[in-house]
């Protein structure tokens, strides 16, 4: 996605990923551009910064969040690093969606269930449903959500 925001001339680009590997091959991908894009190899829940973003896009994070403690702390950061007006995109599993993903409990949202958690501070635009292939062959159903802060 980070290539994609930058092609479209987008910046503050931060990307979050709890994987070292990952990180690797995306600033890879992106060769003369990653300096552009500030890189954090840490856990979404462990997160601190100063900056503040329009945009936050969640793409199958949230759902790896099974205990209500730690969903509690991942909303207060989405609420002090969103900007008023800002956009939140998540996807997660569906309802009708797998149970479990590598092998990890894994929470399945549907509007009426995302909704009431993020509170008062969200109004939800749209929902989307879309069928992910899955490398072994079958498909997983995952939601899309699109809030806006107040």
């Amino acid at each position: 996605m980070a290539d994609n925001l930058l092609d479209e001339g987008y910046s503050n680009i931060s990307l979050l990923e709890l994987s070292p590997t990952a990180i690797q091959a995306t600033e890879d991908r992106l060769a003369d551009q990653s300096d552009k894009v500030s890189f954090y190899n840490e856990n979404i829940l462990d997160f601190e910064t100063d900056t503040q973003y329009d945009l936050w896009h969640d793409r199958a994070v949230f759902h790896f969040l099974t205990d209500e403690k730690e969903q509690q702390t991942y909303i207060k950061k989405l609420n002090q690093y969103l900007k008023p007006k800002g956009f939140f995109v998540l996807a997660t599993f569906a309802p009708t969606g797998p149970k479990q993903c590598s092998d990890l409990n894994i929470v399945q949202y549907d509007t009426d269930k995302i909704t009431p958690l993020l509170g008062n501070n969200f109004t939800l635009i749209k929902t989307t449903t879309e069928t992910h292939p899955h490398p072994n062959g079958s498909t997983q159903d995952f939601n899309y959500f699109l809030f806006q802060k107040h």
